[in-house]
């Protein structure tokens, strides 16, 4: 497949991005494993809405930040997600990093391994709030969807800024869990992470898409699609 359109590169963090993902790592700390996947199993079948089993999981843990940042030092990112911002800078196609995490985690994982680089991308997120007594978490939603952050209403806005006089940009979307399947049916070129629940969704759902493990085989798709001007 290749294209003379622009491209708008979409990008989820947690486990797409990051090896692991950061708000599940620190919740099952509290929640317990088994509890966070019974929730994650009801926003699966529809029973609860993402926004409200988020909400729950976030409000079982009580922590400070320093005590978070120390825990998630296990944690790294996508060693080829780099090659990936290189390549569409080169190509003037803009990093939208959309996530369901909260801001100061995501910003400070991709500014700990980006260091300055992270200035390069546009970033999308939930807001986490941490109780100065208590050490209570709470979050703060991007807007008032069930979804918390619907990243499908974030790609159609990004949309909405384009020039109409100039090709529609194709939108590519990569992610791989619950928080990405309103992305599924928005997007132009899909990578879901291979066996996860995005992938699952999208075999349910005979949604094209492209598995994969690392963004290096994201790289090697951008570099098909593109056709030099």
């Amino acid at each position: 497949m290749t294209t003379k359109r622009p491209i708008l590169f979409t990008t989820d963090f947690d486990g797409t991005i990051s090896t692991q993902d950061t708000g599940t790592f620190l919740i099952d700390r509290f929640m317990g494993v088994e509890r966070r996947r019974e929730l994650d199993r009801a926003i699966m079948s529809g029973e609860r809405t993402f926004r409200d089993a988020i909400t729950e999981m976030w409000s079982t843990v009580k922590m400070t930040k320093e005590e978070a940042v120390a825990a998630l030092e296990v944690i790294g990112i996508d060693p080829h997600f780099a090659e990936v911002m290189t390549w569409c800078a080169a190509h003037s196609a803009p990093v939208v990093v959309l996530s369901s995490g909260l801001d100061f985690l995501v910003r400070g994982m991709l500014a700990k391994y980006l260091g300055d680089r992270v200035l390069d991308l546009h970033i999308v997120t939930n807001y986490g709030h941490i109780d100065p007594t208590t050490h209570q978490w709470s979050i703060e939603y991007h807007d008032d969807t069930n979804h918390g952050h619907d990243k499908a209403a974030s790609i159609r806005a990004l949309l909405a800024l384009h020039d109409d006089t100039a090709p529609r940009p194709l939108v590519v979307f990569a992610g791989d869990g619950v928080s990405d399947i309103s992305c599924a049916r928005e997007c132009d070129v899909l990578f879901a992470k291979r066996g996860k629940d995005l992938e699952a969704y999208c075999q349910k759902n005979a949604i094209p898409h492209t598995a994969f493990d690392s963004f290096a085989e994201i790289l090697a798709a951008l570099q098909a699609l593109h056709v030099a001007e």
